[in-house]
């Protein structure tokens, strides 16, 4: 506290200091009458009494003005007091002027030296008796120079008593008051720079008058820094400094973050705090602590605080700590409520709120972009009102699991936008009924009306030729598996269709006017029907007809007469007429124990006899007219002898590049050499092989030479550039628990990469068993091999499902490219195919490309794979090798590239003839 006269004493302990320097002063001035008064004192003793008592008088009143009672004050007042004793010639004269003094100079002397200033004091009395002019004659009255001493030494204990007192009192109100402002202006911080300033104020202001050297810091922790600010001067002033917290010593850190005050030379502070340079000050630090973390510290220069100031700046790093703690959580408040109202705000998807009367209490913006409602029209209204009726029920069911078993669910409704039209919706409800400040259940409504528009078109065009727009052969053997599993149908007849020399057509106008051929007769066809039956394009030229013949092999017999004569009629193509002619075979179902496939491939049969019998005409099959069910024994009893002598082969048709047209994999597919039907296509023994559970043993066969070949290729090429090999997995193998190992001993046993091998899945395993199928890839997935789906599109898998397979390559089925040249229907589809291949970071690989034109649209749509007849037939392992030395293959001008496709190779000649005989077909 600095007790300059000129300034308006503040607080009791300093109105009391003014009175004891008055009371002293006022001493002196009664002492001057009474010196000069005193006759018998020579002139010389009363002038030096005057002088001493004008002398202490100016003393006091100086060092007083400084800072207080000062060293030299100490030293010359009982010198004064004595000389001014002496004049006075009387103790009890003398006895005010002493005690006054020794009053005086407890409340500004220092305060732990209270007892010694009085006892100087008192010294200075007892010497003041023994040397003035007393009444020896009398006697010296010892007694009154005793109770003077004792009053004087009790004038100064009793005055710095009060004055310690007193000053605890001044101190508690000046903590009291600061702590009240400090707490009313860190109410609401509004940044740590004013949290600082704050507490810099206030420390100011409690550490008023109780310390020497007033230098204080003031450290709020941001992150890992303490920023400093200290007490250089009269007001304190931010300095810059920055201190690590991580620079304080662990000693250190472990006792601030203990909460307790303590007195450390630790601190690197060195200079920053006090105007006068120490090296390492000594200093008291106060720690902020706010739920265990220090959030920074209070260092004063001067460790001689009361307890009661040190517990008062505890307190108020107790608010400092709070007050940041409040500023950080408001500030991530704000900025959490900021992000979140910006999420809803700018979300695509529909966010409302209803209540449990399913009543909307909030509406997101986007409802105006999705429903166009806008948010204020919705709210107050039902949201049940938006659901379209047929799927009331499903909406009911949805709310009770949400609202109800408190489930989160996901359900798919149509929802009435504002114009009347109603949009296909995924809506996700939470409960959150139990939430302050929601009360309600929330709603997340996405419009994936363009993604069901998509599966929509996706699950039509997997099902439906993409030329005629009838169902393709997936879709028929549906509708046949339907009409034999009818209870209420009796005979249901299947008519296979196979137009006569089509090739013809294509060859001699073109592949566009057989096009149009192609679309005209499915278009007749469905006419001549009349919604009695199921008409589908199996594949290039062959159609098939399903339909009911209560009257048996005779009204099937006039039905495909009706047929024949339809096709007859005139076509009309490329400024052309054309007439058409076809074969015919039909199968009858007499009874439900049939199958679809079975169905199909008796009708098949039964058109390659019409052929044989000079085409456009029909056969009814008949199993005891037809021979070729020997064969079929035949090839069944022969099967398992040639899985083990031998005779099974692999050919392997190259994969390429579409851009630079290198080779850089194969697909391995397998042919039997019988030793008297020759070489054998998969579709004349591989239903044998299932039958006769041999399917496994002809999968590893296969599965050993591809690797072999592999591993052969791998040696004619630069290792950066390997040649793979694509071997394709019938479903039913997906259900063999040693699969695994097989796969691993082969990959092992060749020597090869795992990346070299892919396993070719067709589409139709993921439409029977999507889980256990998952399952089994994941298994082969972690070996290390490549994963394909074959046929993508025609069996319909789930594309939500189709995501979370580990799969690698998407084969596209070579009827999409087929539709290519049609760029209204074929070319977006195919798009579709590769842009859905990109999203799900697919290789997509095209089969079937057999024109230039198709290569053309291929690489203009982005795909980078491809394989067919334009590039290479199906080839031994030598031709392979042979192609992958030569480098990159040349469009149309493979080894039997000069052959029509009507005159395929000598070997796939016998192949097609026997396969006839034998129920199958290559493909």
């Amino acid at each position: 506290m600095r007790g300059a006269l000129r300034e308006q004493p503040h607080g009791l302990v300093e109105w009391l200091r003014r009175l004891g320097l008055g009371v002293a002063v006022a001493s002196l001035a009664l002492s001057l009458p009474v010196i000069t008064s005193n006759l018998h004192s020579p002139p010389a003793l009363v002038a030096a009494g005057i002088t001493a008592c004008v002398l202490l008088a100016g003393l006091w009143l100086a060092t007083t003005l400084r800072q207080g009672l000062g060293a030299g004050s100490v030293a010359v007042t009982p010198i004064g007091l004595v000389i001014a004793g002496v004049a006075l010639g009387s103790p009890l004269g003398a006895l005010p002027l002493f005690a006054a003094t020794s009053a005086w100079s407890a409340l500004w002397g220092p305060q732990r030296r209270a007892v010694l200033l009085a006892a100087g004091t008192a010294g200075a009395y007892v010497a003041a008796s023994a040397g003035g002019r007393l009444p020896v004659a009398q006697g010296w009255n010892a007694a009154e120079t005793a109770v003077g001493t004792a009053v004087i030494l009790l004038a100064g204990p009793l005055a710095q008593l009060l004055c310690a007192r007193l000053a605890a009192h001044d101190r508690a109100a000046r903590h009291g008051h600061a702590l009240t402002w400090a707490s009313a202006a860190l109410l609401q911080p509004t940044s740590p720079d004013s949290i600082a300033a704050v507490a810099l104020g206030t420390v100011s202001q409690v550490l008023s008058g109780d310390v020497r050297a007033p230098g204080i810091a003031v450290a709020l922790r941001q992150d890992v820094c303490l920023t400093v600010g200290p007490v250089t001067g009269e007001l304190p002033a931010a300095a810059g400094l920055e201190l690590p917290y991580a620079a304080l010593g662990p000693g250190l850190r472990e006792a601030l973050e203990a909460g307790e005050p303590l007195v450390t030379r630790e601190l690197p502070l060195d200079g920053q705090l006090v105007r006068h340079d120490l090296e390492a000050p000594q200093l008291l630090v106060v720690p902020m602590l706010a739920h265990g973390q220090v959030r920074g510290l209070i260092a004063v220069a001067d460790p001689a605080v009361p307890a009661d100031t040190t517990a008062a700046l505890a307190a108020l790093g107790s608010q400092v700590a709070l007050a940041l703690e409040t500023l950080t959580l408001t500030q991530g408040l704000r900025e959490s409520e900021s992000r979140f109202r910006s999420l809803v705000q700018n979300n695509a998807d529909v966010i409302a709120v209803m209540d449990v009367g399913t009543t909307v209490v909030y509406a997101s913006p986007a409802a105006g972009r999705v429903l166009g409602y806008p948010p204020t029209e919705l709210r107050d209204r039902r949201f049940a009102d938006l659901v379209h009726p047929d799927d009331a029920e499903r909406w009911d069911d949805f709310l009770d699991a949400v609202s109800i078993r408190r489930q989160r669910r996901v359900v798919l409704l149509r929802l009435r936008h504002r114009s009347g039209s109603w949009r296909h919706s995924e809506v996700t409800g939470t409960h959150a009924l139990d939430e302050p400040g929601i009360n309600g259940i929330i709603l997340n409504c996405r419009d994936v009306s363009e993604r069901k528009a998509l599966e929509d078109d996706l699950r039509h065009q997997a099902m439906h030729d993409p030329l005629t727009n009838l169902p393709n052969r997936a879709h028929f053997l549906e509708a046949v598996r339907a009409a034999l599993a009818d209870p209420g149908r009796r005979r249901v007849a299947l008519l296979f269709i196979d137009l006569d020399n089509f090739k013809t057509i294509n060859d001699r106008l073109g592949h566009a006017a057989g096009d149009e051929v192609l679309i005209d007769l499915a278009a007749r066809l469905d006419a001549a029907l009349d919604g009695q039956g199921t008409v589908c394009r199996l594949g290039g030229d062959e159609f098939a007809v399903v339909t009911d013949v209560p009257g048996g092999r005779s009204q099937a017999a006039q039905l495909a007469g009706q047929l024949l004569r339809e096709i007859g009629e005139v076509a009309h193509g490329r400024a052309q007429e054309l007439r058409i002619r076809a074969s015919i075979g039909v199968a009858i179902a007499d009874s439900g124990a049939e199958d679809a496939a079975d169905l199909l491939r008796r009708a098949d049969l039964a058109m390659y006899v019409a052929k044989g019998k000079g085409k456009a005409g029909f056969e009814i099959f008949d199993s005891a007219t037809y021979a070729s069910i020997e064969v079929r024994n035949r090839l069944r009893a022969d099967l398992a002898g040639a899985l083990l002598g031998g005779e099974i082969e692999v050919r392997y048709q190259p994969i390429v590049n579409l851009r630079t047209l290198e080779i850089r994999n194969a697909e391995a597919l397998v042919r039997w050499r019988h030793p008297d039907y020759g070489l054998l296509g998969p579709d004349a023994f591989i239903p044998l092989a299932q039958e006769e559970d041999l399917l496994d043993e002809l999968f590893h066969v296969v599965l050993r030479q591809a690797c072999v070949q592999a591993r052969s290729c791998a040696h004619l090429l630069p290792s950066e550039r390997p040649v793979g090999v694509t071997v394709n997995v019938a479903p039913p193998q997906l259900d063999d628990p040693e699969l695994v190992e097989h796969v691993r001993a082969a990959v092992r046993g060749a020597g090869i990469a795992p990346q070299l091998l892919t396993l070719e899945l067709t589409e139709n395993v993921l439409v029977r068993d999507p889980q256990r199928a998952a399952e089994r890839m994941a298994h082969l997935k972690a070996i290390g091999v490549n994963l394909a789906i074959d046929d993508f599109g025609t069996g319909y898998s789930s594309l939500a499902y189709l995501r979370r397979l580990p799969v690698d390559v998407l084969k596209i089925d070579r009827t999409f490219v087929d539709g290519l040249e049609r760029p209204s229907a074929g070319q977006s589809l195919v798009r579709t195919i590769l842009d859905l291949c990109h999203d799900l970071d697919l290789r997509a690989v095209a089969e079937g490309i057999e024109r230039p034109e198709q290569l053309r649209l291929l690489r203009l749509l982005g795909c980078r794979f491809g394989q067919g007849f334009l590039f290479s037939r199906p080839v031994t392992p030598a031709a392979f090798r042979a192609l992958v030395a030569a480098g990159p293959l040349v469009p149309g001008c493979a080894d039997d590239s000069a052959r029509t496709d009507s005159q395929p190779p000598a070997e796939e000649q016998r192949v097609g003839s026997v396969s006839a005989a034998g129920q199958g077909r290559v493909r």
